[in-house]
Parts: C-alpha cells; sequence; structure tokens
C-alpha cells in the first residue's frame, strides 16, 4: 500500500474548538484524520474524500485527487486553516 505522500501539505484546524492545527502530508494521514479526527459531522464531501482516499491507497487513483478532495471537504467544514 502506497501512503500517497502529497506535493505540498493541507493545514487544518482539528479539535473540538479548532484550536489544534495540523498539517496533513499524506493520503494516508488523510484517512486518519477523516475518520479518527473530523471535528464535524461528515458531508457529502467528507464521505467523497474518504472514497478517493481509499481509492489512491488501493492504487486505482492519482495521489493528487486525494489531496485536491481532501481540500473540499475541509472547506466544506470549515476546517481550512
Amino acid at each position: 500500500m502506497e501512503i500517497g505522500h502529497w506535493s505540498e501539505p493541507v493545514a487544518v484546524r482539528l479539535g473540538p474548538t479548532g484550536g489544534i492545527m495540523d498539517a496533513v502530508d499524506s493520503t494516508l494521514e488523510a484517512v486518519q484524520v477523516l475518520i479518527h479526527q473530523w471535528p464535524v459531522q461528515g458531508g457529502p464531501l467528507h464521505r467523497q474524500a474518504l472514497a478517493v482516499c481509499f481509492d489512491v491507497l488501493d492504487g486505482s487513483t492519482d495521489v493528487a485527487a486525494a489531496r485536491q478532495a481532501f481540500v473540499a471537504a475541509a472547506e466544506e467544514a470549515g476546517i481550512l486553516a
């Protein structure tokens, strides 16, 4: 399994008050954040980001697609830093 390192990290605000900053720089880390640390109930873009990330980890989608989907989900959730 390829962890899918990204060309540039994505900064997000996590935690109950958004006070924890994290720089997500791989597809594997994005999956961990999407599943275990997402501060709001997942919306459509959250679910899409998970699906795209799993496709990258399976080797069927390009790494850039995972980063793009994660950014869209973070924007949807209001946590993009």
